[in-house]
């Protein structure tokens, strides 16, 4: 079960606005590095400082990144017909609640967040910080990171 969070909450609007500054200075220090990536002189350097540099983009452009409805109407839409068993719920507003609900109720077993917010809410079993690695067909192989 994938579930999107929904509508921003209208008393986190200034919240809001501090993350959407903090993505637009994040994506102006990526178009910067790319650059830096992209001129003659960076690959005059060694490959330890060319894969430093390009690791320090890839975070900025990472940080920069919203998810819109318009890319999780994509999602759906694609696992939709690839992956017919995937449940999707778009949560009305943040979906940490929504995501507490669906695990106190029994819906799913635990909740993969960015955020402490589901202990607020008294998600039961959160994963915090999980990089998907690699996947092998049908296993996927995770690392947490707590």
């Amino acid at each position: 079960m994938i579930v999107f969070d929904g509508a921003n909450l209208p008393a986190k609007r200034k919240t809001e606005e501090k993350r959407r500054e903090t993505r637009s200075a994040a994506r102006l220090k990526a178009m910067e590095l790319k650059e830096e990536c992209d001129s003659v002189v960076f690959s005059t350097k060694s490959s330890f400082e060319q894969e430093k540099k390009l690791k320090e983009m890839r975070k900025e452009f990472t940080k920069s990144v919203n998810v819109t409805p318009q890319m999780a109407s994509e999602v759906i839409k694609s696992c939709a017909i690839s992956h017919p068993s995937i449940q999707f719920v778009v949560s009305p507003y943040e979906a940490d609640a929504q995501l507490a609900s669906l695990c106190l109720e029994g819906f799913c077993d635990g909740v993969i967040t960015e955020d402490s917010d589901a202990i607020v809410y008294g998600c039961p079993l959160i994963l915090f910080k999980v990089i998907i690695k690699h996947i092998y067909h049908q296993i996927v192989i995770i690392y947490i990171y707590c």
